[in-house]
C-alpha cells in the first residue's frame, strides 16, 4: 500500500514539473494597462513642448497580421487589452506618457502617427530575448513634419520553469514598450519638429 502511495505521490510531482518546465497555458496572458513611467515623464517636462494629439497607429502590412495579436513565449499565447493589437498597446504607452506629462490635447492641430514593424518575444530555458520596431510621425495637418523609425531589444536570463519564465519574460516585454517611445523622446529632431509647431 505505501508503496503504491509512493508511487502515485511521485507521478503527480513528475506531471507538475512538466508543466511547469513547458511553461505552457491553456489561456492567453494579458499584458498589464500600461502607466507613465518617471523617467519619461521627466523627459517630456523637460523638453517643453506643447501638447499634441495622438493619432492612427497600425501595424505592419508587409508582416503576419498574427505578430500584432500574439506573441508565444513558452508556448504561452501574450495579447494586448488593446483591441487585440499590440499596435494600439504601443498607442495607449504613448498616450499615458503624454498625459502624464500634460502633453496630451485630443484637439491639437499636431499630431503623433505610429506603426509597429516588428515585434518578438520569446523565452526558452537559458536566455529570454525580445524586439521591438516602430515608425513614428508627426503630421501638421496634412504635413508630415517628422518621420523616423527606431527600434529596441532586451535579453534576460530565463528559468527553467514556466512560471517564473512567464514573469520573466513578460517584465521584459513590457518594460520595452516605455524604452522604444523613450528613443522617440530623446531624438533632437523629435523637439526640433514639435517646437517648429510652437
Amino acid at each position: 500500500m505505501k508503496s503504491k502511495s509512493f508511487r502515485a505521490i511521485c507521478t503527480i510531482l513528475l506531471a507538475t514539473s512538466a508543466v511547469q518546465l513547458a511553461g505552457c497555458a491553456s489561456t492567453s496572458t494579458p499584458l498589464n494597462l500600461p502607466q507613465a513611467t518617471h523617467e519619461n515623464v521627466t523627459t517630456l517636462r523637460m523638453l517643453q513642448l506643447a501638447p499634441v494629439a495622438v493619432g492612427k497607429f497600425s501595424f505592419d502590412t508587409g508582416g503576419p497580421l498574427s505578430a500584432d495579436q500574439f506573441v508565444y513565449p513558452r508556448g504561452t499565447p501574450v495579447v494586448s487589452l488593446h483591441n487585440g493589437s499590440f499596435a494600439q498597446h504601443l498607442r495607449e504607452v504613448l498616450r499615458v506618457e503624454l498625459d502624464a506629462a500634460a502633453l496630451l490635447d485630443g484637439r491639437a492641430p499636431i499630431t503623433i502617427e505610429g506603426m509597429l514593424l516588428d515585434n518578438e518575444l520569446d523565452a526558452p530555458i537559458g536566455r529570454g530575448n525580445a524586439k521591438l520596431r516602430a515608425k513614428f510621425t508627426i503630421k501638421d495637418g496634412a504635413d508630415t513634419v517628422y518621420d523616423q523609425t527606431f527600434s529596441v531589444e532586451s535579453a534576460w536570463d530565463s528559468p527553467m520553469y514556466g512560471v517564473a519564465a512567464m514573469s520573466a519574460a513578460m517584465k521584459e516585454y513590457q518594460s520595452l514598450y516605455h524604452k522604444l517611445i523613450a528613443r522617440l523622446f530623446a531624438d533632437p529632431a523629435f523637439k526640433q519638429a514639435l517646437s517648429k509647431q510652437g
